[in-house]
């Protein structure tokens, strides 16, 4: 819908002319909203753009057209969940934990872009769910204010600041720096000035390392390449080093962006899914560009430490089908895994990317008993036969979350 010129408010309120709508894209980027939710929203006919996001506008006026983009769709994000009680946010999130440890999940990070950080965590703590939860802040301004502390329970944790500098390949919003070759004149956006961008990143070079780490939702080359640019003026490379910044996808991570990426400490957090996309990859880049998409093996081997997650929205997504993707990288097969690297990135590489490293992702003795017992053995199972896998075991500090019935 997002390629349509027609959509917008104007056809929606044509086919659905009693109702308010919202319609938000799957890949959590791109939204098109109708004038009834304009009216319910409180956004106005000429609303100006919010920092770090656009609304789309009847050509040659300011009239908004029903279309926003970044932290424009974030805040309407927020908006609708304000009409929300939190009884049936405990309830979803009670819900996604249930899933998540029929999978085998132990942890999980949520990065709550509809929720204040605080509301974030007071729901999280009235739900209760029986899994870890690293509740990461996600402000819409840099203004907005983050939780310090999550509570008394030990298996939530407020720690990590997010801020999403472009959009995805999908809408053409990955800031890059060759243009879609199926929209010649668009190369996307970078979400931010770049130097009230340097101005945030200096600002989160203080503080304690793993309650204050930084994040970067970056997927396009050029945005990736501003964040390290940033990084590069604001600290030493020992500096960050030592506080662990992420990057968040680096879906077009190339060459010298990676070596740099190895020398300031950057932790890639990458996502197996995004490697199922290759028919639209191959519509978006040209063939350059696409012979060098989605490194992960790449990544290792230049000493970046990866870790992986599925970048579930709303529901759990299995992390065997993730496993899957990453062993036979069906964009890149040079660039897959083998399963022993992937299951590491999976753990403790994730463990590492929160500062956990620790206390937990690897079964060793005097750290946290999470884990789960699988269905099969993965190591020996074929890559088409691994998405089949479950947990029937899962226990989080020794505790037993998940049964799928071999406990008598």
């Amino acid at each position: 819908m997002l390629d349509d010129p027609a959509a917008g408010r104007f056809s929606l309120d044509i086919v659905a002319p009693d109702h308010p709508v919202v319609l938000f894209a799957w890949s959590g980027h791109g939204t098109l909203f109708d004038t009834r939710a304009m009216a319910l929203l409180g956004i106005g006919a000429t609303e100006p753009d919010p920092f770090g996001g656009v609304y789309g506008r009847i050509p040659g006026t300011p009239i908004v057209n029903g279309v926003a983009h970044e932290y424009a769709e974030f805040g309407i994000r927020r908006k609708l969940l304000a009409l929300v009680p939190n009884d049936a946010l405990v309830a979803a999130y009670r819900g996604f934990a249930a899933q998540a440890a029929q999978l085998g999940f132990t942890s999980l990070q949520d990065m709550a872009v509809g929720l204040t950080h605080e509301r974030a965590l007071s729901v999280l703590r009235a739900a209760n769910v029986p899994l870890r939860v690293r509740s990461i802040c996600v402000p819409l301004t840099p203004n907005e204010p983050c939780a310090t502390s999550a509570g008394p329970s030990d298996r939530l944790r407020a720690a990590g600041v997010k801020w999403i500098t472009d959009g995805t390949p999908i809408e053409r919003r990955a800031f890059v720096t060759s243009p879609y070759v199926d929209d010649p004149d668009n190369v996307g956006a970078f979400n931010f000035p770049l130097t009230p961008f340097r101005a945030l990143v200096a600002s989160q070079r203080t503080g304690e390392p793993a309650r204050d780490q930084v994040l970067f939702h970056s997927v396009g080359d050029a945005a990736i390449s501003n964040v390290l640019d940033a990084l590069e003026a604001t600290g030493s490379p020992s500096a960050w080093t030592v506080r662990r910044p992420r990057i968040e996808h680096g879906d077009l991570m190339f060459g010298a962006d990676i070596e740099r990426a190895a020398k300031n400490g950057v932790v890639v957090v990458q996502n197996g899914t995004h490697l199922g996309l290759t028919p639209v990859w191959a519509q978006r880049f040209a063939p350059d560009v696409f012979g060098q998409l989605e490194p992960v093996r790449s990544l290792l081997s230049a000493g970046v430490r990866l870790a992986l997650g599925t970048d579930g929205i709303g529901r759990p997504l299995s992390p065997w089908v993730d496993m899957m993707l990453l062993v036979i990288h069906p964009t890149h097969p040079a660039e897959a895994l083998t399963i022993e690297e992937a299951v590491t990135a999976y753990t403790s590489g994730s463990a590492y990317a929160e500062f956990e490293e620790d206390r937990k992702g690897t079964l060793t003795p005097g750290r946290l008993a999470d884990l789960a017992v699988l269905s099969q053995d993965v190591f020996h199972a074929s890559p088409s036969a691994l998405p089949a896998t479950s947990s029937v075991l899962t226990m989080v500090g020794g505790d037993v979350v998940w049964d799928a019935g071999v406990l008598h």
